[in-house]
């Protein structure tokens, strides 16, 4: 289990030498719902919504809309900490700022994932691995629908804030994920997304909201 996340950690931190990209600001906002069915089983769904900031010469994170959308997981959990993520359906709404050309070009996507996550705690804090496996079928404007696979590599830092009795937390989150991504054929770098923020999280539900720089590849 140790070798296992030594290896997403070293993916996650050390990937980056020389890699064509831009930086993108975002507002990230979303709501995530948790029904528990028994002890191995949970379900949930999130809804999300980001802002942008637009073209290379502008800084604000609230100037354009970028993201609605919302999403249907179901969670297995296995022995120490590990999980199985299955995720059969989420619709994702985007605004995407095309720098080169100046102008927000609007995709539409049907996503459908599967993955693994294991949670390690160091006394209060909390260290989350994840790596899953993405398709989505993309319709953006102007062009056929497309298909695209991706590849997620997730570490997040979850640090506890503030308790409100026993089911109810204010947290401080620090979030690194790497994805590369498959399309006609063509496997590259996607992006890597550093977020941070805060999470209220109650017995069932948890509210986040923070900024995320993403380096994307043009």
């Amino acid at each position: 289990m140790k070798s296992a996340n030594k290896a997403i950690l070293i993916v996650i931190l050390l990937f980056f030498n020389n890699v064509k990209a831009q930086g993108r600001h975002e507002f990230w906002t979303k709501i995530n719902i948790t029904k528990s069915f028994n002890k191995h089983f949970d379900g949930a769904i999130d809804i999300q919504y980001r802002r942008q900031n637009g073209f290379e010469n502008s800084e604000s994170i609230f100037q354009y809309p970028m993201t609605s959308s919302v999403r249907l997981w179901t969670y297995y959990k296995l022995r120490h900490n590990w999980k199985i993520i299955f995720s059969p359906i989420a619709y994702f709404d985007n605004k995407v700022a095309k720098t080169a050309i100046k102008e927000i070009k609007t995709a539409t996507e049907l996503r459908t994932l599967i993955g693994v996550a294991n949670n390690v705690a160091f006394n209060k804090l909390l260290l989350k691995n994840r790596i899953l496996y993405e398709v989505a079928t993309i319709k953006s404007t102007g062009s056929q629908r497309s298909i695209r696979h991706r590849y997620r590599f997730q570490n997040a830092f979850i640090f506890p804030l503030i308790k409100f009795g026993e089911t109810t937390k204010l947290n401080f989150g620090i979030t690194n994920e790497v994805l590369f991504k498959t399309v006609s054929g063509n496997t590259a770098f996607d992006q890597d997304r550093i977020y941070y923020g805060f999470q209220w999280r109650t017995l069932k539900t948890d509210f986040n909201i923070g900024y995320q720089h993403t380096i994307q590849k043009e």
